[in-house]
């Protein structure tokens, strides 16, 4: 096939959506597909010699849909796949009608849409023309089937992959006629994966021989950071012999548009607050393609990832985490998949409770056996759930029109 992915974030942007798009993409090339990608306009956009990359537009509004035709009709591709969030897009609501208008140039095109989270475009953000231009095209494309915020995305897609059944449920409640095209497929590691035993991997970053708590994933607000200091200052009271790695930096573009650029310094500055700073490795941004994250993970004796919202599929870094085998801390909401069974695969907490973690870090660091147990179920929810052979097989059969898949299955 001919793929023609459409992405506005692409590496080096500091985003898990751009790291996604970039390793499905060799993953697909690897099978022996033509991939090609349009993206934003970003300096220094990271080319695989395996995918031919368009980084050229500027701010994804009406006045460049021209431009995106173009590479359209140059590359004439058997699959479009979107991958969407609002923001992304700079809310503007343009990219939401673009499967409707593909229909118009190429009926034979098949049009898949990544749901990176369920936001739609905030087009109330804009100018009053921008919203009045956007009422106008809705009524031209039948306002009765048409999701504000999504345009014609979830109408006219030909299939719909998700995260997590969660986004599938919230995206169902706007358009419920979507559950029919949806496609469960969650995201695999986003690192490249070293194959070291932990004592190796501890040796090789000089780390001593404490007891390793790790966080993995990007600093923004929602994801426990807040909670996961409070709980390690709890724990080191009772035993001082560890130590957390903090493994991640700033969404850059995520940060901007909640309005909390320096979120983690904040988190730094919480840090010295607590008293625990000199206890804490904060490692920052790592390029794409580096090793040093899994050597962490490698090296680690604990994952503790306390979201606010309770883990989920659609959380990579827990996926790499049980890809390690590493026992995990996480939380639970009422949304989280019944696939994440508490003190078989991870340990489940409630959210925002630093004492409950505390405890739970407490007493995996005692009980070696409890460790073994929940490593051994990470490694088998990761086989099932977190591999890019399988991530890729689901995504192709996608984009062939072989798959009928329903998000709670």
């Amino acid at each position: 096939m001919k793929i023609l992915v459409i992405s506005a974030t692409f590496p080096p942007v500091s985003s898990g959506g751009a790291d996604y798009a970039l390793r499905l993409c060799q993953n697909i090339a690897l099978r022996g597909h033509d991939v090609h990608v349009l993206t934003s306009k970003i300096n220094n956009v990271v080319r695989d010699k395996s995918i031919t990359v368009y980084s050229i537009i500027q701010r994804w509004t009406w006045s460049e849909l021209g431009r995106v035709l173009e590479v359209v009709k140059s590359v004439k591709p058997d699959v479009v796949n979107l991958h969407f969030g609002g923001f992304l897009y700079n809310d503007h609501p343009m990219i939401t009608f673009l499967p409707t208008i593909l229909r118009f140039i190429d009926p034979k095109i098949r049009f898949i849409t990544h749901i990176e989270a369920p936001i739609g475009c905030r087009v109330y953000l804009w100018p009053r023309t921008i919203r009045v231009t956007h009422r106008i095209v809705c009524e031209l494309f039948r306002s009765q089937d048409v999701a504000y915020a999504y345009g014609t995305l979830l109408r006219d897609s030909d299939q719909v992959i998700v995260l997590s059944e969660e986004h599938g449920n919230e995206l169902c409640k706007i358009y419920p006629r979507l559950k029919a095209k949806l496609v469960l497929i969650p995201p695999p590691p986003l690192m490249p994966i070293v194959n070291l035993k932990s004592e190796q991997a501890k040796g090789k970053l000089s780390l001593g021989s404490s007891s390793i708590l790790v966080y993995l994933g990007y600093l923004y607000p929602g994801k426990g950071i807040e909670t996961l200091l409070e709980s390690f200052k709890l724990a080191l009271q009772k035993n001082a012999d560890m130590k957390l790695i903090v493994i991640g930096g700033s969404p850059e573009m995520l940060l901007k548009n909640v309005g909390r650029n320096a979120y983690a310094q904040e988190m730094r500055d919480l840090a010295d607050k607590l008293g625990i700073a000199n206890k804490i490795m904060w490692t920052g941004n790592f390029d794409f393609d580096s090793e040093v994250p899994s050597l962490y993970l490698r090296a680690a004796d604990l994952g503790i990832m306390p979201w606010d919202w309770g883990v989920h599929l659609n959380n990579s870094s827990f996926g790499a985490a049980a890809c390690h085998g590493l026992p995990i801390v996480t939380t639970n909401s009422p949304t989280s998949e019944d696939v994440f069974v508490d003190r078989e695969n991870v340990y489940l907490c409630p959210p925002k409770d630093p004492a409950a973690v505390a405890e739970a870090i407490g007493q995996l660091i005692a009980d070696k056996g409890l460790c073994e147990k929940l490593s051994k179920g990470a490694l088998v929810l990761a086989k099932k759930w977190f591999s890019w052979d399988t991530a890729t097989d689901k995504t192709l059969a996608v984009f062939s029109g072989n798959s009928n898949e329903d998000v709670n299955e």
